[in-house]
């Protein structure tokens, strides 16, 4: 890793890969029982849909901040 001003494909790619790997290890770990979600298969389908909201709402070349961010993703996923 390193720090850069610019972003590159190969920055997205890798920060995608690492959310997936990190989540996939929670969901193994048994974190999934939080909030309703009894299985790995269900918490999957969650995180596919945040997944996709978070690529609708931050199109490339977009700023937000992680706060604000975070902020609407609560407000539309927690239930």
């Amino acid at each position: 890793m390193h720090l850069d001003s610019t972003v590159s494909i190969k920055h997205v790619q890798e920060s995608h890969r690492l959310f997936k790997v990190s989540t996939l290890n929670a969901a193994a770990s048994g974190m999934s029982s939080a909030k309703g979600l009894d299985t790995p298969d269900e918490l999957m389908h969650m995180v596919v849909k945040i997944e996709e909201a978070i690529k609708r709402r931050v199109a490339i070349g977009t700023k937000i901040s992680h706060i604000k961010l975070q902020q609407e993703m609560l407000m539309r996923f927690d239930n």
